[in-house]
């Protein structure tokens, strides 16, 4: 017989599980409160959650009437977790249904907590052996279908199972204090110092990242309406991308901007060169892309209207997979030694936004061979932060000659066939502790990298779009240094020698030897500085005009809003946490900034602000 003196133990182990309701109900971030939307909207997430939630409810009830603990307190506490769950439900959507089936669960309640109090039916091993049972045996349908059976479970579902388990487990060890203490130290340990290989999967790449200068001037030209800018003696835009991070909040925010441009502008993804992505940023570009039709078109205007744009990829639950990979099976795989998990949480988010693409083919496709100068899609750039160095980690299939001292890419001009996935680089990008892990990349056989969300070194990307847009610039100021010697070089042969030419000469040389431009190129790239200042297409010449197309939650400008905010209270606890976060975004910004700046010039943001039609054919 258990000792009265465990109730204390037993009322304890009864409280705390009811805290992830409390603390989701009083909070109700809009994250969460998504779910129970979503679940009554699809009517059987629902009616799992809470058939699931009043299961666990029921088992806790067992076991204290078991143990003749069972009273009114006691059942308010153990009752808890399912008024909560209901009151979730009713909050987001104060339907008649939610409000009927709560009355129906509750009233199921109280004839048990009725009957119980008077009989016992099961006894505590079986409840115990029976919830161990069914928590096992929905850890195995979900790796038999990760993405199909958790999204029919729910999110909500998905925790109420793991906080149900949890419950009972706690409720058996304050039966036996020593025992449970003992046990669950252990846990504890295993959990803590049983390390984890998060290392993903990687497939071969018969071909490695390019180099700008040796496809931006093919790139261009073969663009399919290149020949209607000629006519109009204008430059071409060349349209480099940022998408801020910011999870998936951030990833909808790129995918409908990128998409509503493609569909008011049948010939903008022409006229994009690179998508820069930070964390969900990086998914949302590449969702987009995987819409993007792979056929160019001739040049036609923007219209005022726009098509419907297909959100299924985003609006699928791309959480359930992921909290159920975490609760139900990385929870048991922290304990276990050994790792017999092979995906894990974020590798099964990139799995269950890869399932829900337009084009699942392509996104599963390598880096390194993912980018066609002549194609339509632009190239998908993934920024990512080495977690030993804090440098930024891009996976990129273009890769700026002249960056490489302050920022790593990958893949590069290596020789190793080692690659990722499109997908699984956006994943990357996106991971972000301890939501989801940090990955290793192999480089090669003896090399690899920690990597973890970009947004770490900085969350806007901006920074990436300005080492391509300081490459394009690299290019041009080379070229024209090129024909300023062949310039003097003529004169010279007219000329007599002066100190001039030769101090000239001896800076060039030094210059060629140190970026070593090829001089075999007959073209000539221009990057012009307004676009509607006419320009002379002469021979194969290029003129470009780069434009910087940033997608953030908002503008630069509301920078002082957020200076003259009072200062909050300090805090031991979360203020480190909270200055990561506000260095993340006040970095973003600042690249934000340096972007209008190189780009703008002294307009600042007007060139954004105040877009004008360039011309109509």
């Amino acid at each position: 017989m258990i000792k009265r003196s465990s109730l204390p133990l037993f009322y304890l182990a009864t409280a705390i599980p009811s805290v992830p309701y409390l603390l989701l109900n009083y909070f109700m971030p809009s994250q969460f409160l998504y779910v129970p939307e979503s679940g009554l909207a699809q009517t059987w997430p629902f009616l799992i959650a809470v058939l699931l939630t009043f299961m666990f409810v029921a088992g806790c009830t067992i076991i204290a009437a078991d143990r003749n603990f069972l009273s009114v307190r006691l059942g308010i506490l153990i009752v808890l977790p399912l008024l909560l769950t209901l009151m979730a439900y009713i909050r987001a959507v104060p339907t008649i249904s939610s409000v009927t089936t709560a009355i129906v669960i509750l009233a199921m309640w109280v004839m048990l907590f009725r009957y119980l109090r008077n009989s016992t039916i099961l006894s505590v091993r079986f409840v115990v052996g029976f919830s161990i049972a069914f928590f096992l045996s929905a850890g195995i349908a979900h790796l038999w279908s990760p993405i199909e059976f958790s999204r029919f479970v729910g999110s909500y579902g998905i925790l109420s199972m793991f906080i149900g388990i949890c419950s009972i487990l706690l409720l058996a060890a304050a039966l036996r204090p020593r025992v449970g203490g003992a046990l669950a130290l252990s846990l504890i340990v295993l959990g803590l110092f049983n390390s984890r290989d998060h290392r993903i999967k990687q497939v071969s790449s018969e071909r490695t990242a390019t180099f700008f200068k040796d496809n931006l001037e093919k790139w261009v030209a073969n663009r399919k309406d290149l020949n209607a800018y000629k006519a109009a003696k204008l430059p071409y835009p060349v349209i480099l991308v940022s998408s801020e991070g910011g999870g998936i909040y951030a990833a909808a925010h790129a995918f409908q901007t990128l998409s509503q441009l493609a569909s008011h502008c049948p010939t903008f993804t022409q006229h994009v060169l690179a998508l820069v992505g930070v964390s969900g940023g990086s998914f949302g570009n590449a969702l987009f892309t995987s819409n993007i039709e792979p056929v160019q078109h001739d040049y036609e205007a923007c219209k005022p209207e726009s098509n419907a744009v297909d959100t299924g990829a985003l609006s699928a639950d791309h959480l359930a997979p992921t909290l159920a990979r975490f609760l139900w099976l990385e929870t048991i795989d922290a304990i276990v030694p050994g790792q017999w998990l092979e995906s894990d949480r974020a590798s099964i988010l990139v799995e269950s936004m890869n399932s829900s693409a337009h084009d699942p083919k392509y996104l599963s496709g390598a880096v390194g061979s993912s980018w066609d100068p002549a194609g339509v899609r632009p190239a998908l750039v993934a920024v990512a932060t080495n977690m030993e160095n804090g440098r930024r980690f891009v996976i990129s299939p273009l890769v700026p000659q002249w960056s490489e001292n302050t920022v790593e890419w990958w893949p590069d001009q290596a020789t190793s066939d080692k690659d990722m996935t499109l997908m699984e680089a956006a994943g990357i990008s996106a991971r972000f502790p301890w939501i989801t892990p940090t990955a290793r990349v192999d480089l090669s056989d003896k090399e690899f990298r920690i990597l973890a969300d970009g947004g770490y070194f900085e969350n806007s990307g901006a920074e990436t779009v300005l080492d391509f847009v300081s490459e394009i610039k690299t290019i041009d100021a080379n070229q024209s240094a090129r024909e300023e010697a062949e310039k003097l070089n003529i004169k010279n042969e007219n000329e007599t020698d002066t100190e001039a030419y030769q101090n000239f000469g001896e800076e060039f040389e030094k210059l060629n030897e140190e970026i070593e431009v090829e001089a075999d190129s007959d073209c000539r790239v221009y990057v012009a500085s307004e676009f509607r200042k006419k320009v002379s297409w002469d021979g194969c010449s290029i003129h470009i005009y780069l434009i910087h197309l940033a997608i953030a939650g908002t503008s630069i400008d509301d920078d002082s809003e957020v200076q003259n905010r009072p200062a909050s209270r300090s805090s031991f606890v979360f203020d480190p946490i909270s200055t990561l976060l506000s260095t993340r975004t006040a970095r973003g910004r600042l690249a934000l900034e340096r972007a209008s700046s190189q780009l703008c010039g002294t307009r600042g943001g007007e060139c954004v602000m105040n877009p004008k039609p360039a011309f109509a054919g």
